[in-house]
């Protein structure tokens, strides 16, 4: 189980728990606050959130030389929605790789994974995850992940700003998540991505729908549609555009329903 510490104000728990893997082991470490002033989310984004928006945690893990990492975002992504869903009664689906959506309509959780290699071996990893639970005020609008998916939250924008509500809500949250990485990233540490494929392809988001997909990025203005149609054991993700398969594996691509 993870040892953690909670903070009021920090500049990113990331940022925080790599600087800590410089001078000693982060293994089931955790670091989580209320406000992180540089949150950082996928490809550079800044991540917003005040206090009590938002359950804002990374927890530290190291794996051993033969465990091979590919699609660790993906299980940590299947841990974070089933925590989600002890608390809300909406459809939580997947998108690939890295988001937690609300009915495949908006973004309610995200998930940085960084890593980095481990003196006795193997690779420690760095685990970040961001979940929604107050929308954010009105005059954030741009959610706390700017250009990205409109946001969700857990509960209704009515609650007051800073009812006991919302604090009740992130304290049992974080530790819902707290124990679902724990028993996932110890289950991937022995099996690998493989075990949690099925589950994952049962909740991936746009399953009907056509997806447009930015291999470069959206800003490269290069893409193409189709419709997905299988996930590999290593987490990398078929698209079928009705004359190829397209496999995705990571980097800096973008898909968005069509």
């Amino acid at each position: 189980m993870f040892v953690l510490e909670h903070v009021s104000s920090i500049d990113s728990t990331n940022s925080e728990l790599l600087r800590r893997a410089a001078q000693s082991p982060i293994h089931q470490r955790a670091v989580s606050a209320d406000v992180q002033t540089v949150g950082r989310g996928q490809r550079g984004r800044r991540w917003y959130a005040e206090a009590g928006d938002a359950v804002l945690l990374s927890v530290g893990w190291t794996f051993s030389p033969s465990r091979r990492l590919d699609g660790l975002s993906l299980a940590v992504g299947l841990a974070v929605a089933r925590s989600v869903t002890n608390f809300s009664p909406d459809r939580i689906t997947l998108k690939w790789p890295n988001d937690v959506l609300l009915e495949d309509r908006a973004k309610l959780a995200g998930v940085l994974v960084e890593t980095l290699p481990h003196e006795g071996g193997g690779r420690s990893a760095v685990i970040g995850v961001g979940v929604n639970v107050r929308a954010p005020h009105p005059s954030n609008a741009a959610s706390f992940e700017t250009g990205a998916l409109p946001p969700a939250a857990l509960v209704s924008t009515v609650l007051p700003r800073h009812a006991d509500g919302a604090a009740i809500i992130c304290n049992a949250l974080r530790s819902s998540l707290l124990s679902e990485l724990s028993l996932t990233l110890d289950r991937f540490e022995h099996y690998g991505f493989g075990v949690f494929r099925e589950e994952w392809w049962s909740r991936r988001a746009y399953a009907n729908t056509p997806v447009r997909v930015f291999e470069r990025g959206e800003a490269s203005g290069q893409s193409y549609v189709g419709r997905i149609a299988a996930l590999d054991e290593g987490g990398a993700l078929v698209i079928d555009d009705g004359r190829a398969l397209h496999t995705l594996h990571s980097g800096a691509i973008s898909l968005r329903p069509a």
